[in-house]
């Protein structure tokens, strides 16, 4: 989004380049409108808010949209989410010592001073040349009222629609390497009776909390990228030092972070299964779909590493061919 941003502050540098060629021939079409709209310093400036307000949604978003197992840091970054948007304009008294969800940001009292609002430095400064900017005070007034208003409004839905208090996202971060001095058994514990299958046949609830208890006490530095497909490698005494922990763990990250996976999937069926390709059974359909959703080189990369490596193979004998023929005859019938 901050791209769509850029691309709109741009337009405003455009038509004030063009403002003296603007001619009343223009002023009521849809040419001369956008004109007007991109000459208002009003729009200027909260185009300028916007464009800095949107880097906190960007960096949800593309945590979101991230194709790694994200579950068990989404919570945390949901929290930090809330937290940055907090931050612009609401007092930090009223955020000291508080979880981000008992925050009282609807309070006049709470909300920052208006010279303290977070806006961005080229709102700021523009605002700061006010009268050269053709910027009316009453304007100003209203941009700020405008400002906490958009924020109060975010943070209300942020904390209507997005799971800040899920409890299976609370008990997912017991995945975090991070955090494996803290964490609990009794998280680990939610999954396995929530979701049996998670466990080994083989393993007892009282082994895997053993392994667990080991895991939390070990030095995992040793671990590549400390996940957990390393941490199964790591041997005792000529012995897998984890047996059961690192399935339920990689089992846990399985859990989609968010509906991103689905959509590329849906994205994947439009290309496939269209009008021209009408007659496509939901067996090959299927078929492609897996293929292209695996990890690793994507279906189109692997063909066509496959057809270099066949050219290569065909070419070799091709090449020395000339060097075997007996005559210019067979060198001509060849040709």
């Amino acid at each position: 989004m901050s791209s769509e941003t850029d691309h709109l502050l741009g337009g405003f540098d455009f038509f004030k380049a063009e403002e003296e060629s603007a001619t009343e021939s223009n002023v009521k079409t849809k040419a001369g409108d956008l004109r007007r709209k991109f000459q208002s310093p009003t729009n200027k400036l909260y185009s300028m808010f916007l464009a800095d307000v949107i880097q906190v949604f960007d960096e949800i978003n593309t945590k979101l949209q991230a194709e790694e197992p994200k579950v068990h840091i989404l919570r945390e970054s949901l929290h930090g989410f809330l937290r940055n948007l907090l931050l612009r304009f609401v007092k930090p008294s009223a955020m000291q010592y508080k979880m981000v969800t008992d925050v009282d940001f609807k309070t006049k009292y709470n909300i920052r001073q208006k010279s303290d609002i977070m806006i961005g430095d080229e709102a700021r400064a523009f605002i700061a040349q006010a009268t050269a900017n053709h910027l009316r005070k009453e304007r100003v007034e209203e941009f700020y009222e405008s400002v906490q208003a958009f924020c109060k409004a975010s943070c209300s839905y942020i904390l209507k629609k997005l799971p800040l208090s899920d409890e299976l996202l609370k008990h997912a971060e017991v995945v975090n390497p991070r955090k494996q001095v803290d964490a609990s058994f009794a998280s680990l514990e939610y999954f396995l009776l929530r979701f049996p299958k998670l466990k080994h046949p083989d393993a007892a609830v009282s082994d895997i909390h053993l392994e667990f208890s080991r895991y939390q006490c070990a030095d995992i530095r040793q671990c590549i990228a400390e996940t957990w497909r390393e941490m199964s490698k790591l041997k005792e005494d000529g012995e897998p030092a984890f047996r059961f922990l690192p399935t339920v763990m990689l089992s846990i990250l399985t859990i989609p972070h968010s509906s991103a996976h689905c959509e590329r999937i849906f994205s994947v069926v439009r290309k496939n299964h269209t009008d021209f390709r009408g007659s496509m059974g939901c067996d090959t359909l299927e078929a492609l779909v897996v293929a292209k959703s695996r990890p690793g080189l994507s279906p189109g990369q692997e063909l066509q590493s496959q057809a270099a490596a066949r050219s290569e193979e065909c070419l070799l004998p091709v090449s020395s061919a000339p060097a075997q023929l007996n005559s210019p005859l067979e060198m001509l019938y060849i040709v």
